[in-house]
């Protein structure tokens, strides 16, 4: 366990194996909270299920924020794949989503990291991730997408198209209000529908 004093943050990676419903319910009411609608118990419970890390944030006692990750083998080597992260709406604009991604790449080494998302904030946060651990970002502030990425993203998502979008990926819209996109990723995600449940797949290449 990892302890952010200042804030008295506290970041722990969790067994999955062992976790109890009561933390589950309590991750799926921070889902819900952070997309503004209900989500169904049983989507956390699978998502939960299924991964390979967890890593979970604290105020104290009480759960700010998490993160899942699952290993995907590719060719001879693993993709990162960063499922779900949340932070509490109370408590950001402290850094804590990155706090919480750097506990992510650093407890699953890989060559490859991955994610899909409507969100552009998340696109902010995967392109900072990147940054900070010397990883390619594709596709790029500029959209532009890299071969080899472009491979990485089909060998999960094969319905994926050359702009590494998924059409209907999600069958609607996740959040109640998605945050518009900015200058930033505007190149990104000028083809993407969220209304139709589209999601674009992000990919970072270690250089």
């Amino acid at each position: 366990m990892a302890r952010n004093d200042k804030q008295n943050i506290s970041v722990n990676t969790i067994n999955t194996n062992n976790i109890d419903l009561q933390t589950i319910i309590d991750l799926n009411h921070l889902t819900a909270k952070c997309f503004e609608k209900a989500v169904p118990l049983d989507e956390t419970i699978e998502r939960v299920g299924e991964a390979d890390l967890l890593v979970i944030l604290k105020s104290d006692i009480k759960i700010i924020g998490y993160g899942t990750n699952n290993i995907i083998p590719f060719e001879t080597n693993e993709i990162n794949y960063f499922g779900s992260g949340f932070i509490d709406l109370n408590f950001r604009g402290q850094g804590l989503y990155h706090l919480l991604n750097q506990k992510r790449i650093t407890c699953i080494d890989s060559k490859y990291i991955m994610t899909r998302t409507q969100n552009p904030k998340v696109m902010h946060g995967f392109n900072h991730l990147c940054q900070s651990f010397n990883y390619s970002m594709n596709p790029s502030i500029e959209g532009i997408i890299d071969s080899f990425a472009l491979k990485v993203a089909k060998s999960q998502y094969q319905d994926c198209n050359d702009q590494m979008i998924c059409k209907n990926a999600y069958g609607r819209e996740l959040m109640a209000n998605t945050p518009k996109p900015t200058d930033f990723t505007k190149h990104m995600v000028k083809d993407l529908d969220v209304d139709n449940g589209d999601a674009i797949v992000l990919v970072g290449i270690k250089q």
